[in-house]
């Protein structure tokens, strides 16, 4: 009977996951995320770091929550793709056990990965991202944005821009999302995802995946 429960959850894990995937696929914005994919171009080593995250500095949240030390953190992977997040994590051991759900959930294989290009000094991506819906709902759409990179450790000027997603904005307050922020480098031991194994991988020439 175990046996049994057990292929039935995969079984249902699995469609959840296929659903959400079709479902991300008719994002508006998909077409940019998959060009972006397709384009075969590796960002290769121009500064940015990949041996841990970029963390939002905010002194508000810091004086309501003092324990914060990972805020919203962001990371970039050699293979292109890039992850952003929108959880305060209070050590690197919540942090590193996150990532390690990511990679083994199929169902969250998407959720706020996306892809991105380094031009210069300017970074350009589009990345899945939840959004409040109704009923206390997250409905999840791809959202571009951009930022600067400054000595290999500093993102400034990080925010969403042009094309946005369709949201409720009288649920989402979208300055959030459009307000520039700088983000600084922090060391993340122990946080290693498999991006191999993100599904979006599959849009990509076999030449760039890694």
């Amino acid at each position: 009977m175990k046996k049994r429960m057990a292929i039935v959850s995969l079984f249902a894990i699995l469609c959840i996951s296929w659903q959400s995937q079709r479902r991300m696929v008719k994002d508006k914005n998909w077409k940019h995320l998959e060009a972006m994919l397709r384009s075969g171009t590796i960002p290769g080593d121009p500064g940015i770091r990949l041996d841990g995250v970029y963390c939002w500095v905010d002194s508000e949240t810091l004086k309501q929550d003092p324990r914060a030390q990972y805020l919203l953190p962001i990371g970039f992977y050699a293979n292109g793709l890039i992850r952003v997040d929108q959880t305060v994590y209070h050590d690197s051991q919540s942090l590193s056990y996150w990532c390690s759900m990511i990679t083994n959930v199929p169902d969250r294989n998407y959720a706020s990965f996306g892809a991105y290009r380094l031009s210069h000094d300017t970074i350009d991506c589009y990345v899945f991202t939840g959004f409040a819906g109704v009923s206390r709902s997250v409905r999840t759409f791809i959202a571009h944005y951009t930022g600067l990179l400054k000595h290999g450790d500093t993102i400034t000027g990080w925010r969403m821009i042009p094309p946005y997603p369709k949201v409720r904005t009288d649920l989402n307050d979208m300055s959030d999302y459009t307000g520039a922020r700088m983000y600084v480098f922090r060391p993340a031991p122990g946080c290693r995802i498999e991006t191999d194994k993100i599904w979006m991988n599959r849009y990509r020439r076999p030449d760039t995946v890694k």
